[in-house]
């Protein structure tokens, strides 16, 4: 499978006029090609004319008529074919993209070139260096994610009765290699969902399988279930909140993600939590102690400002495993209605307000254009909220009114 990360992309050049003559990549190609290949994997080639032919690029676009030539300088490296001859198992999940397909036959290192025709009546040629490779080890994508600060060592424990979904590469040493190829691993127990992508379905009961593949020794990786009191650890974090306003009765999102010793499980189990600060935030229905059905998440109402301080740990576990600490400003309600945004018309030249965000300030002045008044932007709080710090009454007197806090 043809992928822009493992990519070479290159331009041939073939016009290099001036920005005046209207030339910008005109008759240049954009080809693509791996540059590092498994043995009998397959992949796809992709040639195209570079220009968009938009007005801005000022050149026109040509399609890709016929392949012309192809040349490789050892062809018991690889070889170029046509889509067609890819295996009928790596054509089945979709068809094989591209304008020809290569095959890598064995180790080593060689460049090929293609010659393409386009309907403008020219020919352009792209070429790559590949490196084919043995592999001697499988890389896993489990595709786990969280919305709280990311953890490297990603693991393919869920829980039990749940899915994982994963995609495996071939690499050799440090060498990441592209490729399809046939029965990538043993998909006993497993359901193939594309070429290189699987999914498995752990037991209710819980269990665990090993994969492994024909193409590299030993236990590829072993997929496993776990229990909420194998859980020593967490990060937690607020995905939807950074440091704003709030008011009493809102409700802040906390996300979860559990850790095995210094590893995260690929999901989540459910999410008890305790509110340290009860004065400051409490529980979804005002519980200083909760539990949540949604796994890996929760979420607590502010109460009053100051920072709210939470221990969190999951259904089922041995207590607490984690903690969170969340700084809360919390703004008056009745002010909403003595924000603005800007170019709306105010009433007293000099007096300043907040924006909505309350992120911004702005000032009262005069319009050069038309000479009304209407609030312009005056100033931003940063990492600060913009707050009212005086009557409504004292704001229009031109009294110190606001403050970034």
């Amino acid at each position: 499978m043809w992928r822009v990360r493992t990519s070479v992309w290159l331009f041939a050049v073939g016009c290099g006029a001036s920005l005046a003559t209207g030339c910008i990549g005109d008759k240049d190609i954009s080809f693509s090609a791996p540059s590092a290949l498994v043995v009998d994997g397959w992949s796809s080639l992709q040639m195209s004319d570079f220009c968009s032919g938009s007005k801005v690029d000022l050149c026109s676009s040509e399609k890709l008529q016929s392949i012309e030539s192809v040349t490789v300088d050892d062809p018991r490296v690889l070889e170029i074919v046509e889509t067609s001859a890819v295996p009928a198992e790596l054509t089945a999940f979709n068809p094989f993209p591209g304008i020809r397909a290569i095959h890598g036959l064995r180790a080593g290192k060689t460049r090929f070139c293609i010659v393409g025709h386009f309907d403008d009546g020219t020919n352009r040629q792209g070429c790559a260096d590949v490196t084919v490779a043995a592999p001697d080890h499988l890389l896993f994508d489990y595709g786990c994610e969280s919305q709280v600060a990311s953890i490297s060592s990603q693991t393919p424990w869920i829980t039990p009765g749940s899915v994982l979904s994963f995609s495996v590469r071939f690499a050799a040493g440090s060498l990441d290699l592209e490729g399809a190829v046939v029965r990538p691993i043993d998909s006993a127990g497993l359901t193939q969902t594309d070429n290189m992508r699987f999914s498995w379905t752990s037991p209710a009961a819980g269990g665990s399988i090993d994969v492994r593949s024909a193409w590299v020794s030993g236990v590829a990786a072993t997929l496993r279930t776990y229990t909420p009191d194998e859980i020593t650890s967490g990060v937690a974090g607020t995905p939807y909140y950074a440091h704003g306003a709030t008011k009493p009765g809102d409700s802040i999102e906390v996300a979860v993600a559990e850790q095995i010793g210094d590893k995260r499980t690929c999901n989540s189990l459910a999410v008890t939590a305790r509110s340290e600060t009860p004065e400051i935030c409490l529980g979804p229905k005002g519980e200083q102690t909760w539990s949540d059905t949604d796994p890996g998440r929760t979420s607590f109402s502010v109460v009053a400002e100051g920072t709210c301080r939470l221990s969190l740990g999951v259904a089922g576990g041995n207590g607490y495993v984690t903690t969170l600490q969340v700084p809360l400003a919390v703004v008056n309600p009745a002010d909403d209605g003595r924000l603005a945004v800007p170019d709306d018309p105010c009433p007293t030249k000099g007096e300043r307000t907040c924006t909505p965000g309350r992120w911004q300030y702005l000032e009262c002045r005069t319009s050069p254009a038309n000479g009304t008044l209407s609030w312009v932007a005056a100033g931003n709080c940063a990492d600060k909220i913009c707050d009212f710090v005086d009557s409504p009454a004292r704001c229009a007197a031109l009294a110190t009114c606001i403050a970034c806090r």
